[in-house]
């Protein structure tokens, strides 16, 4: 709507990916459980990083969506699900899943999900990986390497810290389909100081404003989580210059 009225643009396009279990909503105690730092693997059945990278929900999701077809399977046990359920998260999911939540919700949901035919269930590993489709073998020998690190507390392929490293022994096991989702964009519209958006000569349309996330200037190409609160701060801080301006405008000041 900004461009039919003559608007110009500065990085239009950023976008901030988020990981999210497919088919569920981001307040999802599944979509939660997956975007735990649990054992992740991709179509291949191998491991693609620490998952640690789970504690940026914005650099998760951008991993995520490196991976073949865009696809990751979270893989939690039975020890896993119980440990959620009952003594809660091990990270925060912004304020989707807040840190320490307990997922009281999950074995419900994996239920229906498992029913559904959106996650997968197995009494065994092998068992798991044909349901899911991945090579048996080969996703076996990678759990059997995920749980001799956690055995050793040590992690030679990705260096996982220690603390979340998890081992995947005992069934059921679940694999939970995580995607890359679009949470927010990320500015693109140019505006002034007065947060009024621009024509490409950088001259105001009268009565046009973009605030928040919709305003550029905040970002460049990506979502920054290296200072919590932001987006938010900018949010409410450019509704009031942008607030300010109107009314001094209707004033005729």
């Amino acid at each position: 709507m900004a461009l039919e009225v003559g608007a110009d643009t500065e990085n239009l396009g950023p976008v901030m990916i988020i990981p999210c279990a497919r088919t569920k909503t981001l307040t999802s105690h599944v979509s939660g459980a997956g975007s735990q730092p649990v054992l992740w693997v991709n179509k291949t059945g191998r491991r693609f990083a620490s998952e640690e990278v789970a504690m940026s929900f914005a650099d998760a999701g951008n991993t995520i969506a490196k991976q073949p077809e865009g696809a990751v399977y979270a893989i939690i046990d039975a020890d896993t699900v119980r440990h959620l359920m009952e003594e809660g998260s091990d990270i925060g999911l912004g304020d989707f899943i807040e840190y320490h939540m307990k997922l009281t919700r999950l074995q419900a949901e994996l239920d229906q999900d498992v029913a559904e035919g959106v996650a997968w269930k197995g009494d065994t590993i092998e068992a798991l990986g044909k349901a899911i489709g991945l090579d048996s073998a080969v996703f076996a020998a990678t759990v059997d390497e995920y749980n001799d690190a956690c055995d050793k507390s040590y992690d030679p392929m990705f260096f996982k810290p220690a603390k979340f490293l998890r081992p995947v022994r005992k069934g059921p096991f679940y694999a939970i389909n995580m995607a890359p989702s679009v949470l927010v964009s990320d500015g693109g519209i140019r505006v002034n100081g007065n947060l009024q958006v621009t024509d490409k000569d950088y001259q105001p349309i009268p009565g046009l404003y973009a605030v928040g996330n919709e305003a550029s200037g905040l970002y460049g190409d990506t979502y920054n989580l290296d200072v919590p609160g932001t987006a938010n701060g900018f949010a409410h801080a450019s509704g009031r210059v942008a607030a300010r301006h109107v009314i001094k405008t209707l004033k005729g000041e």
